[in-house]
């Protein structure tokens, strides 16, 4: 089986259980009063991106979010409530997509609307989405892998996909992904 499908069906199948988390947190501050949203609307998102082609979903996450992964690594709130329109791309034109605008927003008193263990449980959802892309991105371009005589890995590629991202391998690092053995 191609390497890459195998990503993009892991890819999907953890967006699918980020949005299932999103629709648990927004549902519970929904029935406090904390937000109109409810975990309903928040469903209606995943009703959407089941429907579309999933290739077309994880390669909309990596053109939308790629220039981002630093920021998002670096785990601050006030960066997820200014910039999910810019991770999520067009679905955040959704309303039912400021579900994560709402899980990292802080009430009028600046205390944060759900606990941190919440917050950290969806971040370690789009830090699987930005690993399994670079796997992706990895694959998608081919890989051939060979020893030089100096034993050093030399890695050069077969296609030329996702030009825009510099430095797969710098990234595989920074986010401790072994892409080969």
């Amino acid at each position: 089986m191609d390497k890459s499908l195998v990503q993009i069906d892991k890819f999907n199948k953890v967006l699918l259980e980020l949005i299932d988390a999103m629709s648990g947190i927004i549902s519970d501050l929904n029935n406090v009063g904390l937000t109109k949203l409810t975990g309903n609307d928040v469903n209606i998102i995943k009703l959407f991106i089941s429907s579309l082609d999933k290739k077309h979903v994880i390669n909309t996450f990596i053109d939308n979010s790629s220039e981002h992964w630093d920021k998002i690594k670096e785990k601050n709130d006030e960066f997820f409530i200014n910039n999910s329109s810019k991770i999520f791309g067009q679905y955040a034109n959704y309303e039912q997509f400021n579900a994560l605008k709402i899980i990292f927003s802080k009430n009028q008193s600046g205390i944060s609307l759900v606990d941190d263990d919440t917050k950290e449980s969806i971040r370690e959802y789009l830090f699987a989405l930005i690993k399994i892309s670079i796997v992706y991105i990895f694959n998608s371009k081919e890989p051939v892998i060979e020893k030089t005589s100096d034993n050093k890995v030399k890695i050069t590629y077969k296609k030329t996909a996702f030009t825009n991202i510099d430095d797969l391998m710098a990234r595989a690092k920074k986010w401790n992904i072994k892409l080969f053995n």
